[in-house]
């Protein structure tokens, strides 16, 4: 068996040494992983009140509309067209189903489920850098509030931070948190303010604190958020 020359030698060790440097640098096999990713989604959650307490709050609200539609469009009628029972009283049984929604609508109306923030590629590289970020937040950052409907459904309302007063504590006021934004509401075409019981609109929200934030994706955000609104002047 003939010997193998220098140059084979040689050509044989540097190609095994290509070989293995492609094997154990996985920056050559895929140089993806080079790029930064970022730490934290576009649409971060800031603040989660519990899936327990929102499904409560859901519960409550459409058991007040079953209540309403039951004493409305079956006992009530019952009484009405009956002739043996006065007629009379069909008008507490009416009573009877709607005022418990009414109420029930009105003093859950601001409860806040969740609070989502867009935040911009750069200050979502790490945790300090969000943080630094979002303790001088610009006034123009968007913000979505998901609160719960009349029907236990979910409904967003997407707005900025500079449109966000504080409220102050009032007895009887459940809300902590206002939109004012009068420009919105001067755009309002006619069919819009007759409707406006269906879309139910958000302009008063209720956040609560510490709990919500430890269950969000980024605990901290939220109270910072929070000073900065209190910054403003409050609303009576």
């Amino acid at each position: 068996m003939k010997p193998k020359s220098f140059h084979i030698l040689s050509n044989t060790k540097n190609h095994q040494a290509q070989v293995h440097t492609q094997i154990f640098n996985p920056h050559l096999i895929n140089p993806i992983l080079t790029s930064p990713f970022p730490a934290y989604p576009e649409r971060l959650l800031i603040y989660h009140a519990g899936t327990a307490k929102t499904a409560l709050v859901g519960s409550i609200k459409i058991s007040t509309v079953f209540l309403f539609a039951g004493t409305t469009l079956f006992a009530a009628p019952t009484f009405a067209l009956s002739a043996t029972e006065p007629t009379w009283k069909a008008v507490p049984l009416i009573a009877l189903g709607t005022i418990p929604m009414l109420v029930v609508s009105f003093m859950t109306a601001p409860f806040v489920a969740t609070v989502h923030m867009r935040v911009p590629v750069a200050a979502r590289t790490s945790r300090a850098v969000l943080l630094r970020y979002c303790a001088n937040l610009p006034q123009r950052t968007e913000l979505d509030f998901t609160t719960v409907r009349l029907v236990g459904l979910q409904k967003t309302t997407s707005l900025t931070l500079g449109e966000l007063r504080a409220l102050r504590p009032r007895w009887g006021r459940l809300a902590n948190i206002e939109r004012m934004n009068d420009e919105v509401l001067a755009r309002r075409t006619v069919w819009a303010r007759l409707t406006t019981w269906l879309r139910e609109p958000r302009n008063k929200f209720y956040v609560g604190g510490v709990e919500g934030e430890k269950r969000s994706r980024a605990p901290g955000v939220w109270q910072l958020v929070w000073e900065q609104i209190r910054k403003k002047p409050a609303v009576r």
